[in-house]
């Protein structure tokens, strides 16, 4: 039954962009997340990417922008404006961290969003800033540890509750807005399909979780099983509606 399931996904999946070998943690997904994604989209994109756990620039078979943390969704308009402007339908998407997402990036993504740019944005959510060292972010869960939020006698995790991100963008009146996981590889696809045919009309915007065994403290080969409680438990919504995230 799986394989039967999985057939008319495989069957869309375009060639693989990705080279092997990546360097990221034992049991991360940021592979899997980046190589099906490119898949999915094929070959005529411009992928955009800032410091973080995902900077693939040079192992990837498609033009790539590499940005500042603050500079994503301004760098990704320009881009799309002179491909409009030169009549070529090209998707500039964007595959980068909840810091810039969430935190640092956010004015620029929030102003991109109320302009209506046509770009395509993927938040990769681990929850942290997990490349520098494990420090909070504003999508780290309540009572969380991260470096900078220690559990011990004098502390007892984040204090407040994460940054809903998907409805912030929602309440942008943006053209599409999705959550998604990897444990659920089909319903990811098909809300990838759905972001980039968004593009032609406004901006569209996919947040997906992202497990990271070294910062969740996780054995490796558990970051799957995690995407699909989150999903089982109504973590965040993970498996919530596409189009408009409430």
């Amino acid at each position: 039954l799986s394989v039967k399931k999985a057939k008319p996904l495989v069957e869309q999946l375009g060639e693989d962009l990705l080279s092997p070998g990546l360097p990221f943690c034992a049991g991360c997904l940021m592979e899997l997340l980046v190589r099906f994604t490119l898949r999915t989209l094929g070959k005529n994109i411009v992928l955009f990417g800032a410091p973080g756990c995902c900077v693939v620039g040079e192992r990837c078979q498609v033009p790539y922008y590499g940005c500042l943390m603050t500079n994503i969704p301004s760098s990704m308009t320009g881009v799309k404006r002179y491909f409009d402007r030169m009549q070529k339908d090209v998707t500039c998407v964007a595959i980068v961290g909840d810091g810039s997402t969430a935190d640092v990036g956010f004015q620029p993504l929030s102003a991109a969003a109320e302009r209506g740019e046509k770009i395509l944005y993927i938040c990769y959510d681990n929850e942290a800033y997990m490349n520098t060292g494990i420090q909070r972010s504003s999508t780290t869960p309540l009572a969380s540890w991260t470096t900078t939020t220690q559990v011990g006698a004098k502390g007892r995790g984040k204090q407040n509750a994460p940054k809903n991100v998907p409805l912030l963008m929602a309440f942008h009146e943006i053209t599409y807005v999705a959550t998604a996981t990897l444990a659920y590889l089909e319903d990811y696809a098909q809300k990838i399909k759905k972001a980039q045919a968004a593009t032609h009309n406004g901006m569209a915007y996919l947040h997906v979780l992202c497990p990271c065994p070294t910062g969740w403290r996780s054995p490796a080969e558990s970051a799957i099983e995690l995407c699909r409680a989150a999903v089982e438990t109504n973590y965040l919504r993970y498996n919530g509606p596409d189009h408009v995230v409430l």
